[in-house]
């Protein structure tokens, strides 16, 4: 359930402020303006809609997930192109520092990927053992042979 513009202040309020006072001055400034009672009744609205956006990220979140894979790849590609089209020592160094980078974020990826397949195949009904790690392809495209496999059954 996507949240409407005043939410998402009161949110930003709750978050960037200590006290509902200054949270009522924050969303005055952000032309939020609203009764203290309006800003209680938001925050409880918000309250009672947890669950809901919960399973909305939830159903979402291997969709997202792949997304930022796609993303990250995409942006690994278009650093190598860069690196390897330039002619200036300085262009290549700091495309390689941008590649570099992006490290922490593949390894990430590369390991939360592995609780994504393992909850999805839990969904199926097909358990794997936590030991296991599902083979994943590596960020050229080729399986890491170094990986356990699933077993499928």
């Amino acid at each position: 359930m996507p949240l409407n513009a005043t939410e998402m202040e009161v949110i930003t309020a709750q978050v960037v402020t200590e006290t509902t006072d200054d949270a009522l001055v924050y969303l005055k400034d952000h032309d939020q303006e609203m009764h203290r009672s309006t800003y209680y009744r938001t925050l409880a609205r918000l309250d009672v809609e947890v669950p809901k956006r919960l399973f909305d990220i939830a159903k979402n979140g291997k969709k997202r997930h792949m997304q930022r894979i796609d993303e990250i790849e995409t942006i690994r590609k278009k650093l190598w192109k860069i690196h390897n089209e330039a002619t200036d020592d300085n262009v290549k160094l700091r495309a390689l520092r941008q590649l570099a980078a992006l490290q922490p974020w593949i390894s990430a990826y590369d390991e939360s990927t592995a609780s994504v397949i393992r909850e999805v195949i839990k969904n199926f009904g097909q358990e794997i053992p936590e030991s296991q790690t599902p083979s994943i392809p590596d960020w050229d495209g080729r399986r890491d042979q170094g990986r356990a496999r699933a077993k499928t059954s």
